[in-house]
């Protein structure tokens, strides 16, 4: 079957409208998220689908996050910086930082994150993104303890 040209640049529109039609807030404050699949898991290391990325997404927010536009804006931290080597990031955390809970943004909670999410009982399926950052491999191996890990 042909489509002409007209029926592709409106079936092409209609795809692209709706990606953004998935999460709004009502008028009485009250956000929805539309997901096209109920999620496996919310734990944000075991997580693998995209139904889970959208809701963790809306109830995580780490060191950086992105913008409407798909750059890199800060998150819990209020700035980074790379080494000249481009092997050290340094992040600073925003003052006044609170979890939902009210306990106070700390660093240990990122580090935490991270042996955890590489730990090989976490199994986590991609935790091979975090192998640049120095013993991560070894330690999702089971080779190294998650205190080696260089953050």
């Amino acid at each position: 079957m042909r489509l002409p040209r007209r029926g592709w640049l409106s079936g092409a529109g209609a795809m692209l409208l709706a990606g953004t039609a998935g999460a709004r807030a009502a008028p009485d404050g009250t956000y929805r998220r539309g997901n096209d699949a109920d999620p496996e898991t919310l734990d944000p290391h075991r997580s693998s689908t995209v139904a889970e990325a959208h809701i963790l997404r809306d109830l995580y927010d780490g060191l950086l996050t992105y913008d409407n536009r798909g750059a890199i804006i800060p998150g819990a931290a209020q700035s980074w910086r790379v080494s000249d080597d481009g092997l050290t990031y340094t992040f600073t955390l925003r003052e006044g930082g609170r979890w939902s809970n009210g306990d106070p943004v700390e660093a240990e909670a990122f580090v935490y994150s991270l042996r955890r999410i590489l730990a090989p009982e976490t199994a986590a399926k991609y935790a091979e993104v975090l192998f640049p950052i120095r013993n991560a491999a070894a330690i999702n191996r089971g080779a190294m303890p998650a205190t080696a890990l260089g953050v």
